[in-house]
């Protein structure tokens, strides 16, 4: 059950009677903190989100560093060509494992040197060996949904949400009703470009 701030579910029905009147959501929408961890935690660890284009995940061991909400995570493809993705956080003491864009051939955290392979299972794990009960096989990378539509590599923080085709279902017909190509290797990579706005994700968006 996801919390949600004291008095919101009265909030939507004013704002859905507003909205239908023609007028906007409440203001503080759009800078309150609590409505904001909600929505993080409602929506966007729960939904799926473009994250790189496949471009830069072609071989083994390439990998792309983000973030989801205020989860650090990193996609890579395996030694069996598979995308797989995982939270940015060693299992040791929480420090980030990766950092940028890149290709290696295992992952090794920067703080203690704990090492895991691709597929995110633990596989060194320095002056460790003599603790009581300590299980490697449990201290794998903490994985997350990983899925791809023609060039692009979409993440999702729920391991148990539908894959993105059964979660957009019209995402295809969409897709070619605005008379764009089927073929999608016919679209290529050329740049990313960012801007770091100081604004909710709403006003950014109602504005852009």
């Amino acid at each position: 059950m996801v919390w949600e701030p004291k008095g919101f579910a009265t909030q939507v029905d004013d704002a859905l009677e507003q909205l239908r009147l023609g007028w906007g959501i409440p203001t503080d929408w759009y800078h309150c903190d609590d409505l904001f961890q909600f929505e993080m935690s409602s929506i966007y660890e729960h939904e799926w989100q473009y994250f790189a284009p496949t471009v830069q995940l072609l071989s083994p061991g390439d990998y792309v560093v983000g973030r989801v909400s205020n989860v650090p995570i990193f996609v890579t493809r395996t030694d069996k060509n598979e995308l797989q993705g995982f939270v940015n956080m060693c299992r040791h003491r929480g420090h980030p494992v990766l950092a940028g864009t890149g290709s290696r051939s295992s992952f090794v955290c920067p703080y203690h040197g704990w090492t895991y392979g691709l597929d995110g299972s633990l596989v060194r794990a320095p002056d460790c060996h003599h603790e009581s009960n300590f299980n490697m096989e449990e201290l794998g990378l903490i994985p997350i949904a990983v899925d791809s539509w023609g060039s692009a590599v979409f993440v999702n923080l729920d391991n148990d949400a539908p894959n993105f085709n059964k979660a957009h279902p019209r995402f295809d017909e969409t897709w070619r009703s605005r008379g764009l190509t089927d073929d999608l290797d016919a679209f290529q990579f050329r740049r990313r470009v960012e801007y770091d706005a100081n604004a909710n994700w709403k006003l950014w968006y109602d504005n852009n």
